[in-house]
């Protein structure tokens, strides 16, 4: 089977393209259907393309490494993979995406290429979301509600991106950001220690 007849038959990997928002759900889909393709290995660099190397002897003539023969077929269906890779790399990305790729030689340096971007992307956002969590002010909400729904979504947010929030760091950011009104209650929800302390469920439902 040629290079050709190996990629143009297959499905595309993932039904979304990769954009600048979906990296976290895309790279996971992704790496599933590669690896059920059987080129995950390849993509990763943990399968490197055959090839032959003679016997290595020390000083000796003890061998520290053997003598390794790559077939044809060998180096064939590694490149069959590596084309099936990069060609399923570039079908399940979009045209801002395929810019950043277009120049790299192999479906490894697609890949990491791709991860590097969105990885620094995905600091910078954290970073961003959680000085909206701390910035965020009870007053600027009509209700305690709509101020306790707008703390769950950033969090909620933010493990989205693999940032978990602790819940006691959660219930400690609520407490600071009640208005004096609150303070009677803020305190005795500080001062609660073992089984008494409430979880964020309770906090919220207190």
């Amino acid at each position: 089977m040629s290079s050709t007849q190996g990629t143009t038959n297959v499905a595309k990997f993932t039904l979304q393209k990769l954009n600048q928002n979906n990296y976290a759900l895309w790279s996971f889909e992704f790496q599933l259907a590669a690896e059920a393709a059987d080129v995950w290995k390849v993509i990763s660099g943990r399968s490197m393309r055959p090839v032959s190397r003679p016997a290595v002897v020390d000083e000796s003539n003890v061998i520290i490494q053997t003598e390794v023969t790559a077939t044809q077929a060998q180096v064939d269906e590694w490149e069959r993979k590596e084309a099936l890779a990069r060609s399923q790399i570039v079908k399940c990305v979009d045209d801002e995406m395929k810019v950043k790729i277009f120049t790299k030689k192999t479906s490894t340096e697609m890949w990491e290429c791709l991860q590097s971007y969105h990885q620094g992307k995905t600091r910078r956002e954290k970073y961003r979301k959680k000085q909206e969590l701390h910035k965020m002010n009870y007053n600027d909400f009509k209700n305690m509600a709509s101020f306790l729904d707008a703390v769950m979504m950033k969090r909620n947010e933010l493990e989205q991106m693999g940032s978990k929030m602790e819940e006691d760091d959660v219930i400690i950011l609520i407490l600071d950001k009640l208005p004096a009104e609150y303070s009677h209650a803020a305190s005795y929800i500080r001062n609660q220690h073992g089984d008494e302390a409430k979880d964020l469920d309770e906090v919220i439902q207190y």
